[in-house]
């Protein structure tokens, strides 16, 4: 899980912030799922990835990576500003844990269920903003968060599928539903852009990988609650800026996501150890 935030960090916060042009939105994640089903015809030609024992599963899975984008795009339309949006995001963990429940029939731990609340509510804070309080926009929030919650939690009943199965009909609902639309809002990038597109088409292949990998090396109770990290991993590029240095909240809350995620690595390793 910590290499998949790594991934998303660098998608999000490099190669996203690299795209100068005036890009839809949609026509960025449709760029970046065509780049990911390329990826994986080069990475896995040697494999029949298209075949599944459970399309329709594989496929309802997939859905949720259009509805993740889109409810961030609902809740940004609804009047949500990007920190909000974000903040709302943050209930993701704990739901994290219902669903691995659901779908997984795997309950936490009460620990577990504290950590992943105090690792939520301290990317609340180190982002600086909270939830927008009205309907529409946390609506679109929480759609990103469930969706990215239920996704994990079908992706570690997937693990009797292959990887390269996985993560080709990850990709096959958005570039598919989304492909009519783009005459309507295609903007032709520069070269600049399309790298940097194509950079995040790459990395997310590469963190879809490694979430793969997570989710079935361990339960999503130990996983869920090191998410957060992502929201910890931009601090860095203001610790050197006397004028957007972080606030003491935002230090205060990186300190308690870190520890909590220390704490989940070191309770897993433990756990390793005392079944061998």
């Amino acid at each position: 899980m910590f290499l998949f935030a790594v991934g998303w960090f660098v998608v999000e916060n490099v190669f996203g912030h690299r795209i100068r042009q005036p890009i839809n939105l949609l026509q960025i994640v449709w760029c970046r799922y065509l780049v990911h089903i390329i990826v994986v015809m080069l990475v896995f030609h040697r494999q029949t990835f298209w075949r599944t024992g459970r399309p329709a599963y594989q496929l309802s899975r997939s859905v949720l990576m259009l509805t993740m984008p889109l409810g961030f795009v609902a809740a940004m339309l609804a009047g949500a500003s990007g920190g909000q949006a974000w903040a709302g995001f943050w209930v993701a963990p704990p739901l994290m844990l219902v669903f691995a429940w659901l779908i997984n029939h795997e309950p936490p731990r009460p620990m577990m269920v504290i950590l992943a609340c105090i690792s939520s509510m301290a990317a609340i804070a180190v982002i600086g903003s909270f939830p927008s309080l009205e309907i529409l926009p946390v609506t679109g929030s929480i759609i990103m968060a469930a969706s990215f919650a239920t996704y994990v939690a079908m992706t570690r009943s997937l693990q009797s599928e292959p990887i390269a199965t996985n993560l080709f009909y990850t990709a096959m609902v958005p570039f598919v539903v989304l492909a009519p639309a783009m005459p309507f809002v295609w903007e032709t990038p520069g070269l600049h852009d399309a790298l940097a597109i194509i950079g995040i088409g790459v990395t997310g292949f590469v963190s879809l990988y490694f979430l793969d990998l997570a989710t079935g090396a361990s339960p999503i109770a130990f996983t869920a609650p090191i998410l957060p990290l992502l929201a910890v991993f931009p601090l860095h590029t203001s610790l050197g800026d006397p004028e957007g240095f972080p606030t003491w909240r935002a230090l205060i809350g990186a300190t308690a996501i870190i520890a909590v995620a220390a704490f989940c690595l070191l309770s897993k390793n433990q756990k390793s150890s005392a079944l061998s």
